[in-house]
């Protein structure tokens, strides 16, 4: 059995590989420290929802997909010009059905950030990071670095180092001269 994709599925994805890929353009950005959990948690969910889309789409036969997409792109070329229109608005209002995602894949995801939120998401940095930028906003410079100098020298906490590098200093193995004999070696 061969699906048949209309050029209006063909839109969405299109538009859809582009937010994803204007998504992964700013996603360096991100990775410097995201102010919000909102925001990080967002980011996750439209990354599983991409990953959703894609899983659902997977079983559609390709060629069929480019004769029937031909084969409408040469029949609308006269009327293109009115239904790009028409399409744009009818796009906005409509919403995605359970055809367009594979529930399974995005529910699984969602899960696996549930269970594992401490180490997908930076909590401990995000808190740290609008402390500062919520002094900063009322408070002139030297506030906000007497709050991070207070926030080593009494908490050991360092913004923008996660918990495991402060722990990962904080214990720190020796080094091979002065680790000694191992018990039970001669």
């Amino acid at each position: 059995m061969t699906s048949k994709l209309r050029l209006s599925d063909l839109r969405k994805i299109i538009a859809e590989e582009t937010r994803r890929a204007l998504l992964e353009a700013e996603k360096p950005q991100q990775e410097k420290g995201e102010d919000s959990l909102d925001a990080q948690v967002d980011q996750f969910l439209m990354n599983y929802e991409v990953e959703g889309k894609h899983a659902k789409n997977e079983g559609k036969d390709f060629r069929s997909f480019v004769r029937r997409f031909l084969r409408e792109a040469e029949e609308g070329e006269e009327d293109e010009t009115e239904g790009d229109e028409a399409d744009a608005t009818s796009a906005e209002q409509k919403k995605l059905t359970i055809e367009d995602l594979d529930i399974g894949t995005f529910t699984d995801n969602v899960v696996r950030l549930v269970d594992n939120y401490d180490s997908l998401l930076e909590v401990r940095n995000t808190i740290l990071r609008r402390a500062a930028n919520f002094l900063l906003k009322g408070y002139d410079a030297d506030v906000v670095d007497s709050f991070k100098e207070m926030l080593m020298e009494r908490h050991g906490l360092e913004i923008g180092q996660s918990k495991y590098d402060h722990e990962a200093e904080e214990f720190q193995p020796p080094t091979a001269d002065r680790a000694g004999v191992s018990p039970g070696s001669s």
